[in-house]
């Protein structure tokens, strides 16, 4: 038998805050939001998938890049947002985690203006 997995989608500009709470009894929500409310990423995902989440707190990112990512086996899934005046630059490229990097698939998804 074939199980139908999703990911329900991608999505920037979600507007929230940290202390705004959202919920779903069918999908999980993997998001990073901004404090002041304005941007903010997130992946949905159906409850019956198996999936790790990636953190990035170590990052030396600049303050509006956000940038969220799970793996579904072997997988990585990532959603990058820059904003328009921020320069994507080697120095940024060199801080995302060398596991997005590796010779395996990786589905990225980001807005890049």
């Amino acid at each position: 038998m074939n199980k139908q997995y999703q990911l329900r989608y991608f999505s920037h500009e979600t507007f929230l805050k940290h202390t705004q709470k959202i919920t779903s009894s069918n999908y999980t929500l993997i998001r990073d939001d901004r404090t002041d409310g304005i941007s903010g990423i997130a992946i949905a995902i159906k409850n019956n998938l198996q999936f790790n989440t990636t953190p990035f707190p170590y990052l030396n990112l600049p303050e509006r890049l956000q940038m969220v990512a799970i793996r579904i086996k072997h997988i990585f899934f990532y959603n990058l947002y820059i904003p328009p005046d921020i320069r994507l630059t080697n120095e940024i490229l060199n801080e995302i985690p060398p596991h997005l990097l590796e010779p395996m698939p990786k589905i990225p998804y980001g807005a890049l203006r």
